[in-house]
């Protein structure tokens, strides 16, 4: 596929993964899936490389803050350690912890996302070989739900400090074409996610949500393989109205 950049022409030998929607393409993510559940069971850390990471990775760092209410979060990471922190009118405190001298624990936290008020979290947390979201109460660090499991990172936007959306192939609720849908989850209570919207681009469809600090609105990415080109949908939140954006153009004169 010839392309042209910066004034340079060039051929893209893999140009054809842009056509997420091809045989070519779905044959080729196909085939990827198939070698990584052959060989990755086979993958081990030695007790040497995991000492070695465990020093290289131990240095202190501080997450960007996010402030929601009168309240700012934020992570603190000492050496293998990682703390979940919220400032308020009570002060600094940990709301969860993770991490352990022994990295391979899989005692981890991989994503955090406040409510608009600042009153709830969502916090994506391994232990051991699953996947967990987990709704907090910010005031007294309790979870407001039961553990929901995950079968893989999921994209997160709160709606309103009650409710919040998510993506992902959430197992047993993952619609039948296999890609990510958007689900709604409420807060509390232990009501199962529902599907507010498809997977809009068929079983290769990935999806990313943003949402405004309010929780007015939110919007879903969905791309599909490698493809350059995929749809964004915008959602007026108080009315559940999902709508496709249409694709923006560069023009050149």
């Amino acid at each position: 596929m010839g392309q042209v950049g910066a004034g340079l022409g060039g051929t893209d030998r893999f140009g054809w993964l842009q056509r997420g929607d091809s045989p070519e393409t779905t044959a080729w993510l196909e085939e990827q899936r198939r070698l990584w559940a052959t060989h990755s069971p086979q993958w081990t850390l030695s007790d040497a490389f995991t000492r070695w990471l465990d020093v290289f990775t131990s240095f202190d760092e501080f997450s960007a803050p996010v402030a929601r209410g009168s309240r700012t979060f934020f992570t603190l990471r000492e050496g293998s350690v990682v703390r979940l922190l919220v400032d308020d009118e009570r002060g600094q405190r940990v709301l969860l912890q993770a991490g352990a001298p022994d990295v391979t624990t899989g005692n981890l936290i991989e994503d955090w996302v406040p409510s608009p008020a600042g009153t709830r979290l969502t916090v994506q947390r391994w232990s051991g070989d699953t996947l967990r979201l987990l709704v907090l109460d910010v005031e007294t660090g309790q979870e407001t739900r039961p553990p929901l499991p995950l079968d893989r990172l999921a994209s997160v936007a709160w709606v309103s400090d009650d409710r919040l959306y998510l993506t992902g192939r959430v197992p047993g609720l993952a619609e039948d074409d296999g890609g990510d849908a958007v689900l709604a989850l409420p807060a509390t209570g232990d009501e199962p996610p529902e599907p507010v919207l498809g997977a809009v681009l068929g079983d290769t469809t990935e999806t990313e949500l943003s949402g405004s600090p309010d929780g007015r609105w939110v919007v879903a990415v969905c791309t599909s393989g490698l493809s350059a080109r995929g749809q964004t949908w915008l959602c007026d939140t108080r009315r559940t109205d999902w709508r496709r954006l249409p694709h923006l153009k560069f023009v050149t004169k």
